[in-house]
């Protein structure tokens, strides 16, 4: 949480929202603000990429729909969502904080693992479960704009 935090720019209602909720939700929050702090130093950094991905998302077909909407809201013009590095920071944000296991073994639930919960279809052949979607990034959407 406090990774997402730290990560989207400060000047928006989407960062106040998020910081509103790293301080309802109950997790410790000197590891939520001091991770804040540190990925508030580290985003500069990752701007570029930022950039890049939340263009990505801004402009693809599938979420032509959503975003139309989504700014047809009262509120959105006040969230920064039409910001490329906000959009790109959320995102990867929120795709950092879903785990990814190498081995279906090493975290287990009762008999199963999680990740034969959450994918129960996967080979077990290939070393990990689940392939990073942002692996793939560079090659399924263009970078040049």
């Amino acid at each position: 949480m406090g990774m997402v935090v730290g990560l989207v720019p400060k000047d928006n209602l989407t960062a106040a929202v998020l910081g509103m909720l790293l301080l309802t939700v109950r997790i410790n929050l000197a590891a939520g603000t001091c991770t804040a702090l540190v990925c508030a130093c580290l985003a500069a950094a990752c701007d570029p990429f930022t950039d890049r991905l939340g263009f990505a998302l801004l402009t693809l077909p599938e979420l032509t729909r959503f975003w139309n909407w989504l700014f047809q809201c009262p509120a959105a013009t006040w969230t920064g969502l039409n910001n490329t590095v906000v959009v790109g920071s959320l995102a990867l944000g929120c795709g950092s904080c879903i785990p990814r296991i190498s081995s279906p073994a090493a975290v287990s639930c009762g008999s199963r693992s999680v990740t034969e919960r959450a994918w129960p279809n996967d080979s077990k052949s290939i070393g990990c479960t689940r392939p990073c979607w942002a692996a793939d990034l560079s090659t399924s959407w263009s970078w040049e704009r």
